[in-house]
Formats: C-alpha cells, structure tokens, sequence
C-alpha cells in the first residue's frame, strides 16, 4: 500500500504541473572577470513543440556559444497521460565588468502564447577579490581571454607540462571544449630507429549530446585522419567501440578510444604525428549546427642507431626487445637428398615482420626459405611473433648439426646490440633410396601402337549423325533462355522508362536491393568492406524512403524512430533496424582484420529485414521533409 501511494502520488504530481515553464539555473552566484559561467534554460511543455524560443538577454556578461538539446517525458496517473516535451539550450558566459550582473528573462512562444522567465543575477568580482558568497563554482579556473585559442597543452602522465626540448617519455595532449574535443596521446616521446611506440586518438563529447547510438556517433566522428607520415602502422583499433564517463571542467562527457596504432618510426630525425579533425553535427530544433574540432600535433624525436658495437653486416630492420629465437626441425631423422621442414620461430616486441633472417648454413646440407607468417600485436599485447620455415636438403647420410641459430639485433630497452640464440640443433640422417631406372618410364612397343578397331569396313564412312547436332535440340535448349530473356529485357526497358519519368517503384528498389545484398553476402561484392557497409546501409535506407515516399537521411535516431512509428511500422523491425543502421555505421569508420567477414554478415541480416520490411503494412507519409 505504501508503494502504491508513493507511485500515485508521484503521477499526481507529475500530472499538476504547470503546461508550460521557462527557467533559468546558473552554475554558480559569484564570477571573476574573464572566467566562464554555464547557464541552463530549460523549456518544459505538455501542448507541444515550441514554435519559438528566443534568444537570452544578458548584462555584464558576452555570450560565447551555446549548445541545444531536446528530450520526452511520459507521465501516467489518474486515469490519463501526459506527454512533456523538454527543451535544455545550454549557454557559455564570459564576465566582461565587474558588479551585478543579470541574465534573462528567457522567453518561448507555445502554441501561440507567450512565456517567460525569471531573472537570474550573479556578482561579477575582479579578477584578484574573493568571492563574497553564492554557489560553488562548477566550471574550473579562469577561461581564456577572447583571442584565438592557444595550442592544447602537452602534459605528462603526472600533469606536467612537457619541456620544449630534449623530451622523453609518455604524452597526451588535450584542450578540453564544449560539446566536442579531441585527446591524443603517445608512449613516448623519444625512440630509436624502428623502435615502436603506441598512439591513441580518444574522442570526448558532451553526455547531452548523445543519444542511444553511441556507437554511431564515435565511428563517424574524424573526418580527416592524422597524419603519420614517416612511420608503419599496425591498426589495433578493437571490432566494438567502449564508451567511459569523465567530468571535464563541470561537463559530464561520454569518451572511447576510436583510433590504436602502433607506429615504427622509418627515419632518423624530427618526426611529427600530425592533427586529426573531428567534426560533430548538433541538431537543435531550430537550426543545425557543426562543431569541428582538430588534435594537437605531436613531435617525435628518432635516435639513429649507435654506431658502437654493430656486428658486421647488420641490417637496421633487425630492432627489438628481448627476442627469442626457437629452432626445430619438424621430424626426427632425415634422408639424404630429400628435404625435411625447419622451423625458425623469433617472438618479442618490435616489427619482425621487417626482421632480415638469413638462412642457416649447415655442413652437408643446403637450406632454403620455404614459408614465413606473422602474428602481429594485439591491444592486450605488444609482443610479435613471426614463423619461418625452410627446407633443408641433406647431401649425405650421417649426423646434421648446428651449435644454435643466430639472430644479431638491436635492443631498444637496453640500447645495445644483441644475439639471439637457440638451441643445439642435431638430426640423423639416413641413406638415400636408389635412383628410379629411366627405361621402367619408356612404354612398351604393345602399349605405344594404336588399338585396332573392331568396327566392319562399310561402318567406317556411314557414322551416324549425333543427337545434339539436330535443330529440334538446339530450339528446345535455347528456347527457355530467349523467352526469359525477352522477359527480363522487358522488365528493364520499363524500368528504363519509369525512371525517365521520375517515377520509382518501391517493388524495383526492394529487387535491387536484395541482388546487392546477395552479391555482399556471397563475398561477390566490388569495393572494400567499408563501401559494402554504405552499400548495405543504402539498400535498406532506399527502400524503406520508397515505401514512406519521404526522406530518411539526415533526422537524427530519435525523429527517425517517430517517422516509423507513426508509418504504422511494428516497433520489433524499427529496433531491429536501428541496430543494423548503427552497425553499418560503426563498420564502415572502424577498420578490423573481420571487416571482410562482419560486412557479409551484415547483408544476411539485411536480406531477412529487407523481407520483413516489404512483408509490412507502412503508410506513406504524404509529406517530405
């Protein structure tokens, strides 16, 4: 009973609110001149959309941007609903004079009327006095002067500033930003030739401004990739994005690592990871606007190999740290003049796949490269490991033997030049079989003389005409194609004329569609991974815009999921389509070694919705947006 009153009461409540309200909440009571102040303005209406809301007067403080989302809330109670529609446009202050500053009223037009505000005051001190009272603030330090911004600071992982010159170590540099900022961090600093650092590229963006497909957001948020010109890459970014929570200067934000690499540096010298840019579309109710945001550049200082210590003949691609080297071979004897398999298996970290491996040299044996594979580094490990096979022949019978296989390299953790070793190498080898006589190859008189044919003399000149040389074969195998071909010639010529027309079925859509799905799903699709994603994602886009005969692209998922509610379509297909679309999505700007595979899977899963969708009822929109 207690619960039950508690729950009544609450809908109660939420049902005797007023119809509409506009308020104002400042972050903090007390300012310094030149630090920020975020207000909120908060719309709340049960009639309906606002048709307008206006802009927010202030004095004593400038305006430096503002940031608008839109959210619903359902309240049932008392035998009735109630649907509100909420409306937070979020805005940046500066402080420009000291004294007594107000801000609003903020004013919003609902179904006609007009509603306002109250207004809210917040002290302006100088920049040096300490504040009189009032609430904490939530936004840290003193902002920047209005100039252009400075360069994001590089700091190390214990928040000190990295020095000009002569750094080593670990980085990220960040300059956090409302709504979007971009993260960028490096292991170190300062490596030598071919030794590997890892780089991470994180994206941050405000919690408000995402909605359920999260996924969707981080994949398509860097337009222009940095810029790693001097180093080979290994991509280690992972099949799912994995989101965090971070407050940030008083800002909740969402943040995910969208790009992992391991990088080698291949020259010695001043190398610079260049900036990356993100872009971010912020679909208010009343405009749209984007928000582009650009990475710090990161310098890099390469240190040649030393001089002192080389082994002779070394070859700069052989850097590493603590390399192992095994040797086997794959039997346990041999015979002369036949090959036996031996296996070299390096592992540590560094690129061997760049690693120059020599063969092995025996005494009474030749050896030659015969296979080679890599397992590159994963997220959880930096370790590689490579296999090389080669094919050693005997020449004698008796006793094959190598003390150990060697591998000189360069040592980054302990700069200094090593031998990797493995150990004693021994195998028996047994005689050779006897050479295969050529004469048992030639063929025997009996067998190279032609066979004598049994047939009588006057058969010989009257063969029978074979059955598949008639005409009456040739009509009855040619006939079906022609006729399915004149049928499928006159599809596509009305196809053809429908289309001068301006005229687009949606029964052609859903048949070119499903043929591209197919070819996508079959591995038969031209292209990369990434546009058989936007393939997949366009035939099922195509189609359903077809059945709605109104525009999809371009709402955000929470207008998209109204547009189909409201088309009568079942909400089991519109959840099943959202969860493709974010997939697709994710696909196409989140490279993997799967992306081949993930990219079929996803046309198979198309083609069951793409039946679903034509097997149900949608009622056309009648309207474009």
């Amino acid at each position: 009973m207690l619960v039950a009153a508690v729950v009544l009461g609450a809908a109660t409540a939420a049902l005797a609110q007023e119809p509409v309200s506009v308020t104002i909440r400042a972050s903090a009571g007390s300012v310094a001149v030149g630090e920020m102040l975020r207000v909120d303005v908060t719309i709340a209406s049960s009639l309906g959309d606002p048709e307008h809301v206006g802009g927010l007067p202030v004095q004593g403080f400038s305006v430096v941007g503002s940031v608008q989302s839109q959210s619903m809330e359902f309240s049932f109670g008392m035998g009735r609903s109630v649907h509100r529609v909420r409306v937070v446009t979020t805005y940046t202050l500066r402080a420009d004079s000291p004294g007594v500053g107000t801000i609003g009223p903020a004013m919003a037009v609902v179904g006609g009327e007009r509603y306002s505000s109250g207004v809210v005051q917040v002290q302006i001190r100088l920049p040096h006095q300490p504040p009189a009272g009032g609430f904490p603030m939530t936004v840290p330090g003193p902002a920047p002067a209005p100039a252009p911004a400075p360069a994001p600071a590089c700091r190390r992982p214990d928040g000190g500033l990295m020095p000009a010159s002569g750094s080593d170590g670990p980085v990220t540099c960040r300059e956090p930003q409302p709504s979007l900022f971009l993260e960028a961090s490096v292991s170190d600093t300062r490596v030598y030739l071919g030794e590997p650092l890892r780089f991470h590229l994180r994206v941050h963006v405000e919690r408000d401004l995402v909605g359920f497909s999260a996924g969707g957001i981080f994949s398509q948020v860097i337009q222009r990739e940095p810029v790693l010109e001097g180093f080979l890459r290994v991509n280690l970014e992972p099949a799912r994005i994995d989101t965090g929570l971070d407050l940030v200067g008083g800002r909740r934000y969402l943040h995910a690592v969208v790009r992992d690499k391991i990088l080698y540096p291949t020259r010695a010298g001043r190398l610079e990871i260049g900036p990356a840019i993100g872009s971010l579309t912020l679909r208010r109710v009343f405009d749209v606007e984007e928000v582009r945001r650009e990475s710090a550049a990161i310098a890099v200082e390469v240190l040649s190999l030393p001089e002192e210590g080389r082994p002779p003949g070394f070859s700069p691609n052989n850097v590493a740290r603590d390399l192992r080297v095994d040797a086997r071979f794959a039997a346990d004897a041999a015979v002369a003049g036949q090959p036996i398999e031996m296996e070299v298996i390096l592992s540590g970290e560094g690129n061997l796949a760049a690693f120059r491996v020599d063969p092995p040299r025996f005494a009474g044996a030749t050896a030659v490269k015969s296979g080679d594979s890599v397992v590159e580094p994963t997220a959880g490990s930096m370790t590689s490991r490579r296999t090389i096979r080669f094919a050693v022949t005997p020449t004698a019978e008796g006793r094959l033997g190598l003390p150990a296989f060697e591998t000189p390299y360069f040592d980054y953790g302990a700069a200094g030049y090593r031998i990797a070793r493995s150990g004693r190498l021994d195998i028996a080898v047994a005689p050779g079989a006897a050479p295969r006589s050529v004469e048992a190859d030639e063929p025997s008189p009996e067998r190279a003389a032609g066979t004598v044919s049994i047939r009588p003399w006057n058969d010989l000149g009257t063969v029978g005409r074979p059955w598949h040389a008639t005409p009456a074969f040739w009509i009855a195998l040619l006939a079906p194609a022609a006729a399915l071909g004149l049928l499928y010639a006159g599809a596509g010529a009305a196809r053809i004329v429908r289309g001068r027309r301006g005229v687009v079925r949606p029964r052609d859509l859903f048949r070119r569609g499903d043929a591209t799905l197919r070819r996508i799903a079959k591995g038969k699709a031209d292209g990369d991974p990434a546009a058989q994603f936007a393939a997949v994602e366009a035939a099922l886009m195509d189609y359903l815009e077809a059945r709605l005969a109104a525009p999809l692209r371009g709402y955000t998922s929470h207008d998209m999921h109204r547009r189909l509610v409201d088309a009568g379509l079942d909400a089991s297909i519109i959840d099943r389509l959202a969860v493709l679309i974010e997939g697709c999505e994710f696909g196409r700007f989140a490279p993997s070694e799967n992306q081949g595979r993930a990219a079929g899977d996803s046309a198979r899963s198309a083609i069951e919705l793409l039946r679903a969708l034509d097997a149900a009822r949608i009622e056309p929109s009648g309207r474009g947006s």
